[in-house]
């Protein structure tokens, strides 16, 4: 195949590395359920050793982190090498 679909699901689970506000103000490392990720890649195969993938990705975090919004869309190229 030269072209194929990759979707992808992914859940993150936080072990006290990120920090949420709490309704004081105040941000809390905790433990628990991060994020929620689905995305999808288009591989296309250059060759028998290169691979481009463009993708696209959306991310949803459970908590209010700091610094990070809950809804997140994001994009991007890969390009894979196999030997």
């Amino acid at each position: 195949d030269i072209i194929a679909l990759a979707p992808w699901v992914a859940y993150g689970q936080n072990f006290r590395y990120n920090a949420h506000t709490q309704p004081d103000g105040t941000n809390a490392f905790f433990d628990g359920a991060n994020n929620f990720e689905l995305g999808i890649a288009v591989p296309i195969k250059i060759n028998h050793f290169m691979t481009v993938a463009g993708y696209g990705a959306y991310s949803y975090n459970f908590e209010g982190l700091v610094g990070t919004d809950p809804s997140t869309f994001w994009g991007g190229v890969k390009v894979t090498f196999a030997f």
